[in-house]
């Protein structure tokens, strides 16, 4: 009998028992595999330790444990799971009409089930809007009105399709869009660079944003003995910690370029303020590829290479305002050269709404959402030692605790 994989043994005793044996049997036999990983060992010291946190916690709870008063988001808890609730639903809209292959809407000939698609989508934009313009939280704002301003920016090709743009709000015309050029609604909202996929991106950050936020309105520090959870994501811990690391950097790099208004960069006087806020768009864009270069979860590596090939097609523009692409697809800038460009195409590459900065910001605002939802993966046993299932192993001991 070949029982080299510890992950098997589990199924080898289901196997031989689950003709002749009780339902409880065959459960306990099923968690023999978390015993030899150790797992079932985690749970223990769990077990015993809250029970022994019990017994002191009132004798120790002022002198041994001091929670941290929690960070107030400007936000209450229920306006921040609306938005989350409203810009996971846009995302998932968005990411319906982006399917290509098999599957795709627009593989198909039904017209109808993608005018559903799309008014599904476009109801989506609108509550997005409207949820986040009750927020007090800036970056969510920011994001919001960078969706606002690539729809904005679509105004004409969106009209084409059947879809009108009335104060910011989305609204379609059943007939217009069913009448509308498939190859016109497939560039919008099917396309690896379309608008459909900026507002995906959008609707990411903003979902992930709002999510943080929402657990800082809670988040405190108790006396309930932890253990850690298990790490199942194809990145470690370590990993992805960098990549989010380096995501939110380029973010608020690329966030303080795209800014407008009176406190924009490109309304500053002093020349230094602007090629400073280029060095560091350059230095945290290089710092992403680095981190999110080295993981091993197949859509943050796509994403990456969606930032190097935009990269890549602006390349010649980059290279007349002083900022080269190497061979490796890292940004380098001459002070010299981009203090002589002209500031016209600094902006339309940094600064406009479907600008290069903006796209690139996109790219890496989903890097950051995937890599913390990869972070937040856990194996059979929880932090605090419960089961999670997440597998088929492990259920038994819940019962017992």
């Amino acid at each position: 009998m070949n029982i080299n994989s510890r992950n098997n043994y589990s199924n080898v005793f289901s196997s031989i028992f689950s003709s002749s044996s009780g339902g409880g049997m065959n459960n306990f036999l099923a968690d023999y595999a978390s015993i030899k990983n150790g797992s079932y060992g985690k749970l223990m010291k769990a077990y015993y330790a809250k029970n022994k946190t019990d017994v002191s916690s009132t004798a120790r709870k002022t002198a041994t444990y001091k929670p941290n008063p929690a960070k107030k988001s400007k936000d209450s808890a229920e306006t921040l799971t609306k938005i989350k609730k409203d810009a996971d639903n846009l995302k998932a809209s968005a990411d319906t009409l982006l399917k290509t292959g098999e599957g795709s809407l627009f593989e198909g000939n039904d017209r109808d089930a993608l005018y559903k698609a799309v008014s599904s989508f476009v109801d989506n934009y609108n509550s997005v809007l409207d949820s986040a313009g009750k927020s007090d939280t800036a970056t969510i704002q920011h994001r919001a009105s960078m969706m606002a301003s690539a729809t904005q920016a679509n105004k004409n090709l969106l009209a084409k399709v059947g879809i009108t743009l009335n104060d910011n709000r989305l609204s379609i015309d059943k007939e217009a869009f069913e009448a509308a050029d498939l190859h016109s609604i497939k560039s919008l909202f099917n396309d690896n660079y379309s608008y459909a996929n900026r507002i995906s991106s959008y609707s990411s950050y903003i979902s992930n944003k709002a999510g943080a936020e929402g657990a800082s309105t809670t988040n405190t520090t108790t006396n309930k003995v932890t253990t850690g959870s298990t790490n199942t994501s194809k990145d470690s811990a370590d990993t992805l910690t960098n990549i989010k690391d380096s995501t939110g950097k380029f973010i608020a790099s690329a966030d303080t370029l795209l800014k407008t208004g009176k406190d924009s960069v490109f309304e500053s006087k002093n020349d230094e303020d602007l090629y400073n806020a280029i060095s560091a768009f350059v230095t945290d864009y290089n710092s992403v590829l680095d981190t999110a270069g080295k993981s091993n979860v197949s859509t943050i590596r796509q994403r990456v290479t969606m930032m190097t090939n935009a990269t890549q097609s602006y390349k010649n523009m980059l290279g007349k305002i002083g900022i080269s692409v190497d061979s490796n697809n890292r940004l380098s800038v001459n002070k010299e050269a981009f203090q002589a460009a002209n500031k016209d195409s600094v902006k339309s590459l940094f600064n406009e709404s479907y600008s290069y900065g903006g796209r690139v910001s996109s790219y890496a605002s989903y890097i950051n959402t995937k890599a913390a939802s990869e972070a937040s993966k856990a194996n059979t046993y929880s932090s605090t030692g419960s089961y999670t299932n997440n597998y088929n192993s492990g259920s038994v001991y819940n019962d017992y605790f």
